[in-house]
This record gives structure tokens, C-alpha cells and sequence, in this order.
């Protein structure tokens, strides 16, 4: 579970640009190949740019767990403070008898 720290990728904003413009899955598939894809109407192979993309994607998976992780979080404690209300409820109708 992540809740605060979000390894930053210490990367050029240009390759940054690309590998959003691309997206996560994408760029996923294309790291697990050695396929090329288009950089400033260049094609580059995924293989040249691994040193940026790799702390790129491990950027992208904190985020997301940070998410995650915090999603959870509220669902918890919603379903506690509901919890608490149907308990308070229950003992009010209770006490009205």
C-alpha cells in the first residue's frame, strides 16, 4: 500500500510528452517488445529510450496505487460511518418504545 510518496521519474519533459501522448498500456507492450515508435516524427526503438522509460512506468504504477490505496481508504471508511449510523439508528428506535 502507497499512500504518499510517488517516485518522481527524474526524466527530460520531451520523452515525458511522448510516453503520455502514448499512454501506460502502450508503452507497457512496447518495453515487453522491440517494436519503434514516433518521437518528434522519429521513429525510435523502445530499446534506446528504456533509461527514461522504465522510471516513467514505475512513476505511473505509484500513481496509480497511490489511488488505489486511497480509493480503499474512503470505501472503508464510508461503510464504517454508515455502519455507525444504522447502529445509532437501531438503538434510537429502540430507546423510542
Amino acid at each position: 500500500m502507497r499512500w504518499f510518496h510517488i517516485r518522481k521519474a527524474d526524466i527530460d519533459r520531451q520523452p515525458r510528452d511522448t510516453f503520455e501522448r502514448y499512454g501506460v498500456p502502450t508503452m507497457q507492450a512496447m518495453a515487453a517488445t522491440t517494436n519503434y515508435f514516433q518521437h518528434k516524427g522519429q521513429d525510435v526503438c523502445v530499446r534506446d529510450v528504456l533509461d527514461s522509460l522504465l522510471p516513467w512506468l514505475v512513476e505511473q504504477c505509484d500513481r496509480t496505487e497511490t489511488k488505489e490505496t486511497w480509493s480503499r481508504a474512503m470505501e472503508i471508511g464510508i461503510t464504517l460511518i454508515v455502519l455507525a449510523e444504522l447502529v445509532l439508528s437501531i438503538l434510537i428506535f429502540r430507546n423510542q418504545k
